[in-house]
């Protein structure tokens, strides 16, 4: 973006500057980059967002013409493609736009709405919620309202955020801890020595797990289950949609431990909501689909895809739910029942649920054909979230493809 700084003529930043004492003003920031510069307080509120910039485009010297909007970040992606297009004429935009026009259809959206539901069948009233900075992303609105007592907004300070919720839980609260997952890296330390080396009794609620879309590399999730699962005593698991989402998250507020929930920025397929909020058994997978030869082990949200290409290929598909622990006992079902085990999540292949597969099947000194298909080595830039998985060959034409290839090397074509 600072190369598009070079172009523009107008910067439009999202920040508090110019509101403390010592800090630069849009004023200075214009003398110092030789073009006006507008600091807009809070970029999720778009009526406060446009009206800033009337205001700005109305003050601005006539010694200062304009001709283009830098943004650094504007909310988010949906609410920079509005700014983009009430855009007077004059003004161009420089930020990162989809490569194509296509709109996703509404779905059900995956977030905390159970965490009221929770609380409120929770007798002892143990159970707080965090959020980083995120509380409207996170879906923890409606919590924040009705307890407010217990909802904790610790802004962007996520090493801050992961210690509270140890303290709070060695208190005996049950701290809910909702976080994106490429925010959670920064405090891995926190993570590992103030939570999971005294096996404390927090959860995890990590969004935008996998790729985000337009947000592009820097929010993306590629690495969460890589950096978690060699974690003692931590326990993971993927979603498929928002029905196992509601059962995990109460699976993880049940459990005695550190425990996390992966899950994607976005909608899930509409899964039907089960009532009750009743847990999972720890560690076990299901076989949603019985095939021959090929078994595709999914760990996460590319489970439609995946009953799509067993369709075709008369594959077995299965729902493996938790990254750690693994479902041990499938696992050698599946093992000694086919040909091709293929492993299938939106994480780094490198040190994923796909490597955990490998690594259990090593130790039973099992040799058999694997493919592991997840996020490449390398970052994937922006683009509309199909377009990213498409690309990843996670959509479900790659995955079929994938799988002909591995079958063609190995005879079976």
């Amino acid at each position: 973006l600072w190369e598009a700084a070079g172009e523009a003529d107008l910067i439009l930043i999202e920040g508090v500057m110019g509101l403390f004492d010592g800090a630069p003003s849009a004023a200075d920031l214009a003398r110092r980059f030789g073009v006006p510069v507008l600091a807009v307080i809070d970029g999720s509120a778009m009526a406060q967002t446009f009206g800033a910039l009337a205001h700005g485009l109305a003050s601005f010297q006539a010694d200062l013409p304009f001709t283009g909007v830098l943004a650094n970040r504007v909310g988010s992606a949906r609410h920079g493609e509005i700014l983009r297009d009430s855009l007077p004429a004059p003004l161009r935009w420089y930020g990162a736009l989809p490569r194509s026009a296509e709109v996703e259809l509404p779905s059900r959206h995956l977030g905390l709405v159970q965490a009221v539901e929770v609380a409120a069948v929770d007798g002892v009233l143990d159970g707080c919620a965090q959020s980083v900075a995120h509380r409207g992303y996170s879906d923890l609105v409606a919590f924040s309202e009705r307890y407010a007592d217990r909802y904790f907004d610790v802004a962007i300070a996520e090493q801050h955020a992961v210690t509270l919720a140890a303290g709070m839980a060695c208190e005996g609260l049950k701290p809910v801890v909702a976080i994106y997952s490429t925010f959670l890296q920064r405090a891995y330390d926190q993570l590992i020595h103030d939570v999971a080396v005294q096996n404390l009794d927090v959860l995890f609620a990590i969004d935008r797990a996998g790729l985000v879309g337009e947000d592009g590399p820097t929010h993306a999730g590629s690495f969460d289950l890589s950096y978690l699962r060699c974690i003692p005593g931590m326990l993971i698991m993927t979603p498929s949609d928002e029905n196992e989402m509601r059962r995990m998250l109460t699976t993880g507020y049940l459990f005695e431990g550190p425990a996390a929930v992966r899950y994607p920025r976005g909608s899930g397929p509409n899964a039907t909501i089960e009532p009750g909020l009743a847990p999972l058994e720890i560690g076990k997978g299901v076989v949603r689909r019985q095939g021959k030869r090929v078994a595709l082990l999914v760990f996460g949200v590319q489970l439609p895809e995946a009953l799509q290409v067993g369709e075709t290929l008369d594959a077995t598909v299965v729902d493996m739910r938790f990254v750690k622990p693994l479902d041990e006992a499938l696992l050698r079902q599946l093992a000694a029942e086919h040909e091709l085990l293929v492993t299938v999540e939106e994480n780094s292949i490198m040190g994923g649920a796909g490597s955990a597969v490998a690594e259990f099947l090593a130790a039973e000194a099992v040799v058999m054909p694997l493919l592991h298909l997840g996020l490449p080595d390398s970052y994937v830039e922006h683009a509309k979230p199909s377009e990213m998985l498409a690309e990843c060959g996670l959509d479900a034409a790659g995955i079929e493809a994938a799988v002909r290839q591995r079958l063609a090397t190995l005879g079976e074509a």
